[in-house]
């Protein structure tokens, strides 16, 4: 922020937890004796092993590459996978037939993702004028849809004016 300027973000990636649609975990209180995997030196990684005095005891597998887990999720070899909810919805939309969902989401993980400009630059504000009426009329919403095959949750900046935040520092809409 001291050398950029940045737009209002358009939206916030976050975290959540992968599961089969038949019989996954719908609560996080339901982790405790299962297998989650997830990236390596990740915050994927990270939540996981910090959720356990929490949610566990469970076993943490960590792989080189998120989809190694998402495939071992579909074949049943652990139970649910940590990773980046715009990477799993994505996944999840392109292979219908993998039957996975991403029913929860934690909340003390997200990212406002932005576009920088020079510092001073006018085009940041023009920028924000164009983005923040495409959140008014919904087409940030269609794109969002549409590209992830889900709406965002009802306090994301994909929908809501947002001003710039710092990771993990986002303001109450």
């Amino acid at each position: 922020m001291e050398v950029m300027d940045f737009a209002d973000p358009y939206y916030d990636a976050q975290i959540g937890l992968m599961v089969k649609k038949e019989g996954g975990i719908t609560k996080f209180d339901q982790m405790k004796g299962k297998t989650f995997g997830c990236d390596t030196g990740s915050a994927n990684e990270s939540w996981l092993n910090e959720a356990k005095k929490k949610y566990g005891p469970y076993t943490v597998k960590s792989y080189d590459y998120w989809v190694d887990a998402a495939l071992d999720l579909e074949t049943g070899r652990v139970d649910g996978v940590v990773v980046d909810a715009p990477i799993a919805l994505y996944y999840i939309q392109q292979h219908p037939n993998s039957k996975l969902i991403m029913p929860l989401y934690i909340d003390d993980y997200f990212f406002g993702q932005a576009l920088a400009f020079k510092k001073g630059s006018p085009l940041r504000d023009e920028f924000n004028k164009v983005q923040n009426a495409m959140k008014k009329d919904g087409a940030l919403l269609k794109i969002h849809q549409k590209w992830f095959g889900a709406d965002p949750p009802k306090d994301s900046s994909v929908t809501n004016v947002v001003a710039p935040y710092l990771p993990n520092q986002k303001p109450k809409i």
